[in-house]
């Protein structure tokens, strides 16, 4: 590509937005590539060195269990309340007192796991996934497709949420390792773990089952209940959406054992190319 007559021609360039680094022009328009100006195989930069992972990850092993915990008792609380309207539409029960306390379970439940992955994600995850996408460039790593700050903004914007972390923890993982290739864009070529690519589709997928579930749940209450052919054709809506709740909780369960293994492994590899960087540095 030679770009448009008029504009400069394809390549690295002072970036515009911020002139400590560059980002690549492809003959019409900037990318989302950005790099720091580097010569040599590694960065030696005593006041910015890389930052160690091990103590974050554990921190966010820990929570990330806390997280699948908390997912188990809102599928405990789903099935509760799955069989007592189960019961209900049997005509053999529950009583109003008892199907009250098992939807007030069952809204408590729910509110932990938002809790739970607020508390997860903007304390223990983010800021491990942010250190862990910054210590490429500090360990040297050239042609980063995207600024730091987007480890953590990507997981805010609407749209780029889907897909922008996916692309920042594939090269997180094809950059770690100790024997990835630095000073050019071969290290682009590696290809990112199964385990990531596991982990985000089931991540995602989770999200779009308790999203539905959700509409279906909410579908269900705005029913009118003026007879009882009414109430039960809402009640096994309602219990449908309560079962596809389920469902998203125990694919969330997988998805935070996947990423407690994405976690515990970006660690290891990061943890093993600091090691000898120093040791290459000694």
């Amino acid at each position: 590509m030679t770009g448009t007559p008029g504009l400069p021609p394809e390549g690295w360039y002072p970036d515009p937005e911020d002139a400590s680094g560059e980002r690549y022009w492809d003959g019409e328009r900037w990318s989302d590539e950005y790099r720091e100006p580097q010569v040599g195989h590694r960065i030696e930069r005593a006041s910015d060195p890389p930052k160690a992972l091990a103590v974050m990850s554990k921190i966010v092993i820990a929570g990330l269990l806390i997280g699948a915990l908390v997912e188990v008792n809102n599928i405990a609380a789903d099935l509760n309340y799955i069989s007592l309207v189960g019961d209900q539409l049997d005509r053999t029960g529950p009583t109003p007192l008892e199907l009250e306390e098992a939807q007030d379970r069952v809204d408590a439940a729910g509110i932990a796991v938002g809790l739970s992955y607020l508390a997860v994600g903007l304390l223990c995850f983010i800021p491990w996934f942010h250190r862990a996408y910054s210590n490429l460039r500090r360990l040297g790593v050239q042609h980063l497709r995207y600024k730091p700050g987007w480890a953590i903004g990507a997981w805010f914007i609407p749209i780029f949420n889907l897909f922008r972390p996916k692309q920042i923890a594939n090269d997180i993982w094809r950059a770690s390792p100790p024997d990835a290739t630095v000073g050019h864009r071969a290290w682009h070529e590696r290809p990112a773990g199964m385990v990531v690519h596991w982990w985000w589709g089931l991540f995602l997928l989770a999200g779009f089952v308790v999203g539905g579930a959700g509409n279906v749940i909410a579908t269900a209450n705005n029913k009118p209940l003026n007879t009882r052919t009414q109430v039960d054709e809402a009640l096994e809506l309602e219990r449908a959406g309560y079962t596809m709740d389920v469902v998203g909780s125990l694919i969330s369960v997988v998805a935070a054992m996947l990423a407690i293994i994405v976690v515990r492994k970006i660690t290891a590899m990061q943890t093993e190319t600091i090691e000898k960087a120093q040791a290459d540095g000694a």
